[in-house]
């Protein structure tokens, strides 16, 4: 069931003063929004936000800086499809005197519905504005589990972690299997030489890295782990929702956190799938060559990059 997002159009949000992105020509469903500090990165990321947690029913105040500076309203517009049906959804901001409020505009096909809408925003779109190394952050695909979801505003399932420990409620246990099964699945068409594995030691649960070297076999705690292999570990489960679930996955600074070759690889696995999107920023350019800058670069300062 192929649900896209083929354009955004912003206006007035963080330093975005207008830009608009149209991914409906990438064939690949991998794009990089490219940009130096203060370019608006953050403010792409926190527009996708500000509709996913519209459709939820959440507030926006604690998302900063919303509006730009000195206006009073602004909006983020979303096009798109599913399976054959078009859709278009204005969400407008504004300033009150009780903090910020915000209405929505909607276009739907005749065969798509309201309900339909509303659901597929809020559960098929992942927004990723910030990954702490200190939870773990899951994305169950159990329907059981999935409701949780409509609990957070993110998409995601934040499961706190003590050095390597994890501490989670009994019921949770299934998601980190299913968390393990995903991961490791999506490690071996990445990276074949990790893998990672949940191990019950004498303080608990705890999450062990496995790789494969010049010099063997070696196994280390999650907290014990570089930064970025942290990072790579905490993103697993919800880039494998891509393919399994068709997700569209927004992450903000994915091209600045992970090294060149990981990236690349992750561009290339996605790039060969239709059912999902992953959409990242990033403030260096990805010098991958199977990237391309669009023709014309969007407003704000960003660069829209697609696959060629």
């Amino acid at each position: 069931m192929t649900f896209k997002i083929n354009s955004v159009e912003i206006d007035h949000i963080g330093v975005l003063d207008q830009a608009s992105f149209d991914f409906s020509e990438d064939p690949s469903g991998v794009v990089s929004i490219y940009g130096s500090n203060r370019t608006g990165k953050t403010s792409f990321i926190t527009a996708i936000q500000a509709v996913v947690r519209h459709f939820k029913g959440e507030k926006l105040d604690d998302l900063t800086p919303l509006l730009s500076e000195g206006v009073e309203n602004g909006s983020v517009v979303l096009s798109g499809s599913y399976e054959g049906q078009d859709w278009r959804v204005s969400v407008t901001i504004e300033k009150v005197d009780y903090g910020i409020t915000s209405h929505q505009e909607v276009s739907l096909s005749d065969g798509l519905s309201m309900e339909q809408l509303v659901q597929l925003v809020t559960q098929r779109i992942i927004v990723l504005p910030h990954i702490s190394t200190d939870v773990l952050h899951l994305s169950p695909l159990s329907e059981t589990f999935s409701r949780l979801l409509n609990q957070t505003s993110d998409n995601t399932l934040a499961i706190e972690m003590i050095g390597s420990t994890l501490i989670f409620p009994n019921n949770f246990l299934a998601i980190l299997t299913e968390f393990e099964n995903l991961a490791n699945d999506l490690l071996e068409e990445l990276i074949p030489d990790m893998s990672i594995q949940l191990v019950y030691g004498h303080r608990g649960m705890q999450l062990v890295v496995n790789t494969i070297g010049p010099l063997g076999e070696s196994s280390q705690l999650y907290d014990a782990e570089s930064t970025g292999t942290k990072y790579l570990v905490n993103l697993l489960s919800t880039l494998a929702t891509i393919k399994t679930e068709g997700r569209i996955v927004f992450i903000d600074d994915l091209g600045s956190r992970l090294g060149p070759d990981w990236l690349d690889k992750i561009i290339d696995y996605f790039s060969e799938d239709k059912r999902g999107q992953l959409i990242f920023t990033s403030y260096r350019p990805i010098e991958s060559p199977i990237v391309s800058p669009t023709e014309n670069p969007t407003s704000g300062g960003l660069l829209q990059l697609s696959l060629e």
